[in-house]
Formats: structure tokens, C-alpha cells, sequence
């Protein structure tokens, strides 16, 4: 199956996008974003998460490091999709480019970790728990009411959180092949 082709919207008046979904079930196809990393924090509903070549239940508390082009989608449980149910499914989503903050910020002393997190860890995407979850979960949480500037500042410490955890486990295997072509998927 092809994954399509996402496109991101970031606002102008925001460097990166930070999304609330409230919704019946998760409405989204198979995936990638070709220059933007997604953070997703779920906090309701059940079902699984393709990411690459990995299927991996989620619920509320689910945190996701999903790669720019790393395809994905999150499916709901069959009992959301009912007519006669009140389940709902719920989750923070933040999208960056790579290069938000410059070519070179990355390359700065000190910045290495999130360089490698971001340029090679999340490529085969990154499922968070334990402490590292639940901290990062309450920092998330924060974003939705944080003008643009400390949405910055917050979105650098949760990448420090990320990029010095062991409390993870990668989504795809090592040898998970993704061949993503803008010119041959649907947008």
C-alpha cells in the first residue's frame, strides 16, 4: 500500500504546529510527513498504531516520535466506529520541520543529543514510557495554552526529555526499508 503524502500546515504565526483532535475516531490514512517530525501524545480511545513496518497497541498515554517520512496511521478500535457509542478519541499532535530553528542550531555544542534523535532515532519512530512518558505527557499538556515563544522553549525541553531517555523502544525494525516517493503517492 502506498502511503500518502501529508501535507503539514503551520500558521504563520506559529513555528511549528500543536494540535488538539477531539473527535468520534481517528480520521487519517496511511502517511508521511516528507520534512516533519510529529510528536503524538493520545489521551483517549484504543486501537493500534501502523508505524513502518510495526503494529503496537495504544490507549490513552500512548507518546509517539514519529520521523519526517516514516509512514503511520492510527486506527481506532472497531467499537468507535459503532453508531451507538459515546467512545471518543482524543490527542495532541505536534508537527516541526526538522531545520525549524536554522540548518546550523542543531550543529550548536551541547545540542548533539536532539541532533541525533531527530536526524537518526526518530526514523525508525520512538514509543515513549515510564517516567519519561509521564513527564513529557504533563510538558505536552502545557503547549495548548503557551503563546508562540515558550511553545519554542517547551518544544526544546521535551526534545532534551527525548533525546536523553531510556525509556523507549523503537517502532520499526532496523531493517524496516521506507520507500517513499513524492512523485508516486496521493497528497
Amino acid at each position: 500500500m502506498k502511503a500518502a503524502f501529508e501535507l503539514v500546515n503551520t500558521q504563520i504565526d506559529y513555528s511549528f504546529s500543536v494540535e488538539e483532535i477531539h473527535l468520534p475516531y481517528f480520521i487519517s490514512r496511511w502517511h508521511f510527513h516528507p520534512r516533519h517530525v510529529e510528536i503524538i501524545l493520545i489521551t483517549e480511545g484504543t486501537g493500534n498504531g501502523l508505524v513502518g513496518d510495526s503494529i503496537q497497541s495504544f490507549g490513552p498515554g500512548t507518546l509517539a516520535l514519529i520521523g519526517a517520512n516514516l509512514p503511520h496511521v492510527w486506527l481506532n478500535d472497531k467499537s468507535h466506529y459503532q453508531q451507538e457509542t459515546d467512545l471518543s478519541a482524543s490527542a495532541i499532535v505536534l508537527k516541526f520541520k526538522e531545520d525549524m530553528l536554522g540548518q546550523t542550531f542543531l550543529n550548536l555544542p551541547g545540542l548533539q543529543p536532539v541532533r541525533h534523535l531527530i536526524e537518526e532515532r526518530s526514523k525508525r519512530g520512538l514509543l515513549f514510557f515510564s517516567g519519561t512518558q509521564q513527564k513529557i505527557a504533563e510538558e505536552i499538556q502545557k503547549m495548548l495554552s503557551l503563546p508562540d515563544f515558550e511553545r519554542i522553549i517547551k518544544l526544546l525541553e521535551i526534545l532534551k526529555l527525548m533525546s536523553c531517555s531510556e525509556d523507549f523502544q523503537y517502532l520499526s525494525s532496523a531493517g524496516f526499508t521506507n520507500t517513499n516517493n513524492l512523485n508516486d503517492c496521493d497528497r
